[in-house]
């Protein structure tokens, strides 16, 4: 089983789709001073001022007396409203808390081998999305592939290269978009302070600066 990102849900059909295929979903709405105070009912903003925001879980819905409502889970004990649940207006984004949802789901891998598969073919799937890719060393990569070889944690992709993250070396286009000390970009890559692109390659940083050619 695998997390997948966490993604935005706008619009009240598509939240109450969401959790009857998913689960209670996450929202974020403006709290005002009325709220505190609440113990029963359907809430509506009608006094006071906004204290700041806060995170909710949306679990269902419902209509009482008429009126459609969100029910959600609160996080302030269950001292607090109906016992540490609350209702709030459904369909006129009371106090923003449509406009600020968002879940997340778990979903089955599905694998199979890359023996035989050209690097790149789909290796691996979540909920039919593709999730993996094979590399070049016929391994399945469920990172991000760069020229064929699978990015570990600590490297970025360049131009197709694969370098380790440092303070250093970073993508460029340009000479102008390394850092000042630095100045020569190497087939995507900026080369480390005391490094210099290989001068038959052009596509390799090496180690030492080239000869003064003289003084300026």
């Amino acid at each position: 089983m695998k997390g997948t990102p966490a993604y935005r849900i706008k619009g009240e059909d598509n939240i109450k789709s969401d959790i009857v295929q998913h689960g209670s979903v996450q929202a974020a709405f403006t709290v005002y001073d009325d709220l505190p105070t609440y113990k029963s009912g359907v809430y509506r903003h009608t006094s006071g001022s906004s204290v700041g925001g806060h995170s909710v879980t949306i679990i269902g819905w419902g209509t009482e007396s008429g009126t459609p409502y969100w029910l959600v889970r609160n996080s302030w004990n269950t001292d607090w409203g109906d016992r540490g649940y609350f209702k709030i207006k459904r369909g006129n984004n009371e106090c923003g808390i449509e406009n600020q949802v968002s879940a997340g789901r778990y979903c089955e891998i599905q694998r199979k081998s890359c023996a035989g598969q050209v690097t790149g073919s789909v290796c691996a799937t979540c909920d039919g999305d593709a999730y993996g890719q094979c590399a070049d060393d016929g391994t399945c990569c469920e990172g991000s592939l760069c020229g064929g070889v699978c990015l570990g944690a600590s490297q970025k992709c360049c131009n197709g290269k694969h370098i380790t993250k440092n303070i250093f070396e970073s993508c460029c286009t340009a000479d102008s978009e390394c850092r000042q000390g630095d100045k020569t970009c190497c087939d995507g890559v900026c080369c480390g302070p005391f490094d210099r692109c290989d001068a038959t390659t052009k596509k390799t940083c090496v180690k030492g600066r080239p000869p003064f050619s003289g003084l300026v």
